[in-house]
């Protein structure tokens, strides 16, 4: 069932009344009352970003475009990892933001390093704990940026099954089970593990 819209909401089919079909029924932002509805998970002309918010201080989204900036910074999000080998948008470098790149490839024979996913949770941890909040990004938000935030969840005390799980339910693209995808993130919870930083 389809979230109620807020009035006036550009989200809203303004022939049909209905939320728009790329809204997927889930959270869509208006940019009318800066409000979101539901969960926040969807791309078109009008969105900033497709971005999902999976636990107060961690966020999954798709390559952002550069008019997202405002969008992102108002979500509290001031680390910004990349897992592609394309640099962030430019205004991810200043101030409020911290962003790093951790260029991976979404190919089963190349897997992402478990140092790679080491690195983006040592830089994300004293972000959480200050109270911000970190978003990780890939080309569609499905495979890499997905590995990296179970990791993340990994740190804070998720079993993988529980980080994996949580991240399918926030996110619907999102596919931690891919094999390739899968295998890293248990490897990199048996290196926290036995050695967590």
């Amino acid at each position: 069932m389809n979230p109620e819209p807020l009035p006036f909401c550009k989200a809203v089919d303004p022939k049909t009344g209905v939320l728009a079909p790329w809204s997927t029924g889930l959270q869509v932002y208006c940019f009318n009352c800066k409000n979101m509805t539901n969960k926040v998970d969807g791309l078109n002309e009008e969105s900033p970003i497709d971005i999902s918010k999976i636990t107060e201080y961690l966020y999954i989204g798709a390559h952002p475009r550069s008019g997202a900036v405002e969008y992102v910074g108002q979500l509290g999000i001031r680390l910004v990892i990349s897992m592609l080998a394309i640099r962030p948008t430019r205004a991810f470098t200043q101030r409020p933001f911290k962003a790093m790149m951790l260029p991976s490839f979404d190919h089963p024979r190349i897997p992402i390093p478990v140092f790679v996913l080491r690195r983006g949770v040592r830089a994300a941890l004293p972000v959480i704990e200050a109270g911000d909040a970190v978003m990780t990004y890939c080309k569609e938000g499905r495979h890499r940026s997905v590995a990296m935030a179970c990791c993340i969840l990994i740190s804070q005390g998720y079993s993988v099954e529980d980080a994996m799980q949580l991240v399918r339910e926030k996110r619907e693209i999102a596919d931690p089970q891919a094999p390739h995808i899968e295998r890293q993130i248990r490897r990199f919870a048996e290196s926290w593990a036995s050695n967590p930083l």
